[in-house]
């Protein structure tokens, strides 16, 4: 390959990449455990955070009711229905959550 052609395949790889990343089913800027269970109208998650953090995490229904184990304060979330991405900011600590859609 030559350099030309190498260099114009690592620009396209760069160009596409934040698309990509946008795709993820976590994100967060800090280090953050996440299990993800599906069973009819209830979306699962189980979080596991070491410092305060938003979390966005891919949610396949649309929520209607969110329920927490583990919260003694209250937290933000909002929902991307385009995207079908919830985020969370959550502070330290160990979370259940459930998600139930009112369809």
């Amino acid at each position: 390959m030559t350099n030309t052609r190498l260099l114009l395949s690592l620009l396209c790889l760069l160009a596409v990449l934040p698309a990509c990343a946008q795709d993820a089913l976590v994100s967060s800027p800090q280090p953050v455990s996440i299990g993800m269970s599906l069973q009819g109208n209830t979306f699962a998650l189980t979080a596991q955070v070491t410092t305060a953090s938003t979390v966005r995490v891919f949610c396949p229904i649309t929520p209607g009711l969110i329920s927490f184990s583990g919260l003694t304060e209250k937290i933000e979330s909002m929902y991307d229905q385009k995207k079908q991405v919830l985020t969370l900011t959550l502070p330290p600590g160990a979370y259940k959550v459930s998600i139930r859609s009112l369809q």
